[in-house]
C-alpha cells in the first residue's frame, strides 16, 4: 500500500468514527448541508449505518450468488479454496484463536442468508464459532503423501455450505508425517472475493504472530462493514440503473450474445456443474514480449491476453463477434480496500471483429470493447441479463458461456502477508502439483492467468460433461501459439496468424470452423494471404 493511499484510509477511518459518534439527529443535519451543497453522500463515501433490524438487504453479487445456489441446492461452485504450507510446527490454540478474531473483526462471518416473504434477507447474528478441524495423513512415501493430501484437499473443498448457518467459513489443519502442516481455508463465495481470500490469510497470520509472540497487536479498525457497503449500494443502483442499462442494451444488441463452441460430448439437458482444470505457463519471454507490445500500442497486458483468447475462440466457434464475461473487483473505494466481503460485478466484453483485420485491429477493438465493458461495471450482472429476457438469457444454468481473468497479485497490500516469521507459504510456491479446486464449472471454459514471477501460470477450468482433456490441452497449446504471433507481427491478417497455427499445432479440427475458406497453403512466410 502506498504512503498516499495510506493516508486517504487513515483520514477516512478518522471520518467515520466521527460520524459513527455522531446522534441520529446531528447525521440527519450532516446530510441535510451535503444535499443543501448538493453532494450526494453515497457519491461521497459509504456511510456506516445502524444496526437497529436483523434482517438487512443483499448485494447484487449475493443476490447473484443465492439464487444460484437455490437452483442447484448442495453444490460447491462458489466454494472458495485457498491454502498455505508451514514448516514450523503450528499452535493449534492459537491459531484457533486467530480465527476468532478475524471473525469478530468482519461482520460478514455473521450473515446468515434466507428467503424472507421472497425477498433475500442477510441476518446479522450477534457472534459465531470458528472451528478448527483437524487431520493427519499418517505415514507415506513422498508420492503416496501428496496423492493423499490432494484427496483430503478435494473431499473438504467440495462440501456444501448452508447459507442461513453462519459462519460461511471453514478451515482444515492438515498434519503430515513429515512433519510440514497445512491450512485450508474454504469460504464460500457469497461473503467473500478473491482478494478477500488473501486478506483473511494475511490477518489470521498476522494474528496467530501476535498471539504465539505475545505482542498485543490490533488491526486498525474498520471504516464501514459488508452490510453498510449492500445498503449503499442497493441505493446507489436504484438511482442509476435506466441509464446504465440503456449503456449495455446499445452495447450487447437486440439479443442475449451467446458463443457456441465445439463439444465432445452432447450438451445435456441438465447442467451438472462438474469441472476440471488443465494448468499451462506463459514463460517469461513471451511476457516480456506481450508487455512490450501492449507498451507500444497503449494496452495493458490484460487487453492482448483477452485478445489473443478472443482471437481462440472466434477460431473455435466461428463466430466473428464475441462475448466474453469478465470479472470486475469491484473495489475502486478506498474504504473497502481491507474489508472482506463480495464485491465484484461481471461484465461483457462484445468484441465485433471482422475477418479482414489485422491483430493491431483487433487489439484495439478489445480495448474498445473493455472500455465500455468499464462504463457500465456499476450496472449488476443479473439487472443487465432482466433485461433481455431472465430465463431466456440463461441456457443451463450458466448465463454465459465463457470467461476471462486476469490477477494483477503485485499490489503490495495483498501480497504482504506478515507470515515469513512462520514461513507459511501460499499455492504458487509450492515445491508441488496440488490442486486447490472444488472440481465444478461456472460455465463452459474460464480461462484465468496470474503473475508468477517473471511468468504468468495460466488455468482453463472447464466443463467435463462438454470437453475431453486432451481438446482442453490442444486449446491451450493453440492459445500459446497465437500470443507468440501476436508479439512477432501485429499487422498480419488474423486469419493467417491463425491459420498457420492450425498447420504446425496440428489442431485444425477445433478450428477449422472459421478458416475452411481459406487456401492454408496459400499462407506465406510473412503471414500474408
Amino acid at each position: 500500500m502506498t504512503n498516499g493511499l495510506i493516508m486517504v484510509t487513515r483520514s477516512l477511518q478518522q471520518f467515520y468514527q466521527a460520524y459513527a459518534g455522531l446522534s441520529s439527529a446531528k447525521r440527519r443535519l450532516f446530510e441535510q448541508l451535503l444535499l443543501e451543497e448538493g453532494i450526494d453522500e453515497n457519491q461521497l463515501c459509504i456511510l456506516p449505518r445502524s444496526r437497529t433490524t436483523e434482517g438487512y438487504p443483499v448485494s447484487s453479487a449475493q443476490a447473484r450468488v443465492f439464487f444460484f445456489e437455490e437452483l442447484h441446492p448442495s453444490s460447491a461452485v462458489y466454494n472458495l479454496p485457498s491454502i498455505v504450507r508451514t514448516r514450523s510446527p503450528l499452535d493449534a490454540e492459537c491459531l484457533r484463536q486467530a480465527l476468532q478474531r478475524v471473525a469478530t473483526r468482519h461482520e460478514v462471518f455473521r450473515l446468515g442468508f434466507e428467503l424472507v416473504r421472497g425477498q433475500i434477507t442477510q441476518k446479522l447474528h450477534q457472534e459465531v464459532f470458528v472451528a478448527l478441524d483437524e487431520c493427519r495423513l499418517g505415514e507415506h512415501s513422498s508420492e503416496s503423501r501428496e496423492a493423499a493430501l490432494q484427496d483430503v484437499v478435494f473431499d473438504y473443498a467440495l462440501r456444501p455450505f448452508d447459507l442461513r448457518r453462519p459462519p460461511l467459513l471453514r478451515v482444515l489443519l492438515i498434519h503430515t508425517d513429515n512433519g510440514e502442516q497445512y491450512v485450508l481455508f474454504v469460504i464460500h463465495h457469497i461473503v467473500a472475493d478473491g482478494l478477500s481470500i488473501r486478506i483473511l490469510v494475511r490477518e489470521v497470520g498476522m494474528h496467530y504472530q501476535s498471539l504465539v509472540s505475545a505482542s498485543g497487536w490490533e488491526p486498525a479498525p474498520l471504516p464501514i462493514q459488508y452490510i453498510d457497503y449492500a445498503i449503499w449500494e442497493r441505493e446507489r443502483a436504484t438511482r442509476t440503473s435506466r441509464e446504465g442499462l440503456d449503456h449495455w442494451l446499445a452495447q450487447l444488441g437486440t439479443e442475449w450474445p451467446r458463443l457456441r463452441l465445439p463439444t465432445d460430448f452432447p450438451r445435456p439437458a441438465q447442467r451438472s456443474h462438474r469441472g476440471k482444470v488443465h494448468r499451462f505457463m506463459l514463460d517469461e519471454t513471451l511476457v516480456t514480449e506481450l508487455r512490450n507490445s501492449a507498451r507500444e500500442e497503449g494496452v495493458t497486458l490484460f487487453v492482448m491476453l483477452l485478445a489473443g483468447y478472443a482471437l481462440l475462440l472466434a477460431g473455435l466457434s466461428g463466430i466473428w463477434n464475441i462475448p466474453v464475461a469478465v470479472p470486475m473487483s469491484g473495489r475502486h473505494r478506498a474504504e473497502l480496500e481491507e474489508l472482506i466481503g463480495f464485491f465484484g460485478n461481471t461484465v461483457i466484453c462484445y468484441a465485433r471483429l471482422a475477418q479482414t483485420w489485422t491483430l493491431r485491429q483487433l487489439v484495439a477493438e478489445i480495448q474498445r470493447g473493455m472500455l465500455a465493458a468499464h462504463a457500465g461495471q456499476d450496472v449488476p450482472f443479473e439487472e443487465i441479463v432482466r433485461a433481455y429476457g431472465g430465463a431466456h438469457a440463461s441456457r443451463n444454468g450458466s448465463m454465459y458461456d465463457t470467461m476471462f481473468e486476469y490477477l494483477d497479485f503485485r499490489t503490495q497490500q495483498y501480497d504482504l502477508l506478515g507470515l515469513d516469521e512462520q514461513q507459511w507459504e501460499l499455492p504458487e510456491s509450492l515445491d508441488f502439483e496440488v490442486e486447490v479446486h472444488t472440481q465444478t464449472a461456472k460455465c463452459d471454459l474460464f480461462l484465468c492467468c496470474w503473475e508468477l514471477g517473471p511468468r504468468l501460470e495460466c488455468i482453463i477450468e472447464y466443463d467435463r460433461d462438454l470437453f475431453e482433456a486432451g481438446r482442453i490441452a490442444g486449446w491451450s497449446e493453440a492459445y500459446v501459439g497465437l500470443l507468440r504471433g501476436m508479439t512477432r507481427n501485429l499487422d498480419q491478417p488474423m486469419v493467417s496468424l491463425t491459420g498457420r497455427l492450425v498447420e504446425e499445432a496440428n489442431v485444425r479440427p477445433q478450428l477449422s470452423g472459421l478458416f475452411d475458406e481459406f487456401n492454408y497453403a496459400a499462407v506465406d512466410a510473412g503471414g500474408h494471404v
